[in-house]
């Protein structure tokens, strides 16, 4: 395949694998859980490289600094992506332990057989584990991209029933998301929202804000950023409601309500031909009249409104500040994008912080988690030390998730005598399709 991204950015063998002192297999992935269960994927891709159980493998947690960086899960190259980096870092590790066992033994490589965490030479019967050969140590050498991989035909665990890693504890209840995290000191938090996206907070009720204090509740406002803390989760809900009635709020001139497939295709906008899957930055051709030998010329208009993700959780995050440092445990499909984009807002150095992947409510396309993190930040730097937990509600999640956008698609065909198609065009209008956390100028 082309080159892989992921082992670009980490091309180890420690980057992706790991022998403990006790000589479990460890393996290390940037892709996160959302449901699609990527970890058990990746578990029994590094167990057939490396001959042992699945259920024996250790995949660690994700979290900025110590998984490989591999950007955003989404767009299911998960697989494409992590497995391939896991599965040549796992047949590389495999290459080099049974050169070291060779070498102990005496013996050529060919003569060795792996299996179950051994590495045995069956003329003598002598064998060596993973633990004597690699615990605890590092294995200092790269991800060989060409190394020898093996065979569908030798498969022992790929393609065979396996569990899924975290089921059990889903279905029986076991299981702690984001949302159900607890720590020591833990304050709630919950947004108070502006009537619409552009809309500016202009006053708060003072005798309301003193009243809510006196309760043990603190208001945080950054700009036009309101929040609502407190030890107690339902006094945070009622209080935030309190609060959103009587704060004032600047509508400007209000949201544009011009019919939005009008406005796609009618606005100023950027327009750039497409040359081979890829957006060119030059002028885009006139429609041209239907070729000469064309006998029928078909035309189409569709239109695709906003569409609301609707997850079934609402998004929720964790976060913490401490000597300067941020902490945070989110749902996002992209923790080392969430870090940096963080940083850079924040002007931080993104050593700075920290971010913990936590298991949330599974998502097709981009949903609220990264806001929610962003937002339990805010809340969190006002209180140094104290752990704050913020949840989304139905209607946050409903009304400011980050929507699929809007597209008018116009459509153009024409064929010839024989019904062949002899000329194609196809327009498409709409907002970005990349609203992802980023760094850069090209971020907003």
């Amino acid at each position: 395949m082309a080159s892989n991204p992921s082992l670009t950015a980490s091309p180890n063998v420690d980057d992706w694998i790991a022998i403990d002192a006790d000589g479990r297999v460890h393996v290390r992935s940037g892709k996160v859980d959302l449901g699609q269960r990527i970890s058990t994927a990746i578990a029994i891709v590094a167990a057939e490289e490396l001959e042992v159980d699945a259920a024996d493998i250790v995949v660690e947690a994700r979290q900025t600094g110590m998984t490989p960086n591999e950007g955003v899960t989404a767009g299911s190259n998960s697989i494409e992506q992590s497995g391939h980096a896991v599965r040549r870092a796992a047949a590389s590790a495999r290459r080099h332990l049974l050169d070291q066992a060779a070498r102990q033994f005496e013996t050529d490589v060919a003569a060795l057989r792996m299996d179950g965490g051994l590495i045995r030479d069956p003329a003598t019967n002598q064998s060596v584990s993973l633990k004597e050969l690699a615990g605890g140590k590092r294995f200092g050498i790269p991800v060989d991209p060409d190394v020898e991989l093996k065979a569908p035909d030798t498969y022992s665990r790929i393609g065979k029933p396996a569990t899924p890693r975290g089921a059990v504890g889903q279905v029986t209840g076991r299981t702690v998301f984001v949302h159900d995290m607890v720590m020591d000191g833990m304050w709630h938090a919950r947004v108070v929202r502006p009537p619409h996206s552009i809309a500016r907070l202009s006053e708060l009720d003072e005798t309301v804000c003193e009243r809510l204090k006196a309760q043990g509740l603190e208001i945080v406002r950054d700009g036009s950023f309101l929040a609502i803390a407190g030890a107690d989760e339902f006094a945070v809900i009622k209080a935030s409601e309190r609060l959103a009635a009587t704060a004032a709020w600047d509508g400007g001139p209000g949201l544009d309500e011009t019919d939005i497939f009008m406005a796609l295709t009618e606005n100023d906008r950027l327009s750039f031909p497409v040359v081979g899957g890829t957006p060119e930055k030059s002028p885009v051709p006139a429609l041209p009249e239907p070729p000469a030998d064309a006998t029928m010329t078909l035309s189409a208009r569709f239109e695709r409104p906003y569409q609301m993700h609707g997850s079934i959780g609402p998004s929720a995050a964790m976060a913490m500040t401490e000597n300067g440092r941020i902490t945070v445990w989110t749902h996002s499909q992209g923790i080392y994008p969430l870090r940096d984009t963080i940083a850079e807002v924040l002007d931080l150095p993104a050593g700075d912080i920290t971010i913990h992947h936590a298991l949330g409510s599974g998502c097709y396309g981009h949903n609220g988690a990264d806001d929610a993190a962003f937002e339990a930040v805010l809340v969190a730097r006002t209180f140094p030390g104290r752990p704050i937990l913020l949840k989304w509600t139905r209607e946050d999640e409903h009304a400011w998730e980050p929507y699929a956008s809007a597209m008018v698609v116009e459509l153009r065909a024409s064929l010839n005598a024989e019904g062949r198609v002899v000329h194609w065009s196809a327009d498409s209008y709409s907002d970005t399709h990349s609203a992802r956390p980023r760094k850069g100028p090209d971020s907003a």
